[in-house]
């Protein structure tokens, strides 16, 4: 099994992001992956969305998930199922 564990730069649109691949198709995860971001304060993920759900939970530090028309803190430990909509990711 072959896990990336060096921090790479986040996709475009990303501000002080680095992303972990740590579950991939590549290793034979057909229906999932699993994504460590590191995001320094002030930073943020680009506003997105896409047609499966995804997980969200808080290692450390706090944060504010922004989606369709609200935005909802969330402090270490927080733990969410993102909604279809939009949504992005700031760190505090």
């Amino acid at each position: 099994m072959k896990l990336l564990t060096t921090a790479i730069e986040a996709e475009e649109g990303a501000l002080k992001v680095k992303v972990r691949w740590l579950i991939t198709k590549e290793i034979g995860a057909e229906n999932f992956a699993m994504r460590l971001f590191e995001i320094e304060p002030g930073g943020y993920t680009p506003l997105h969305s896409h047609p499966w759900e995804h997980e969200v939970f808080i290692l450390e530090g706090e944060g504010v998930v922004i989606g369709e028309n609200k935005e909802r803190a969330c402090p270490t430990s927080y733990h969410s199922l993102a909604p279809l909509s939009g949504t992005s990711l700031h760190s505090c």
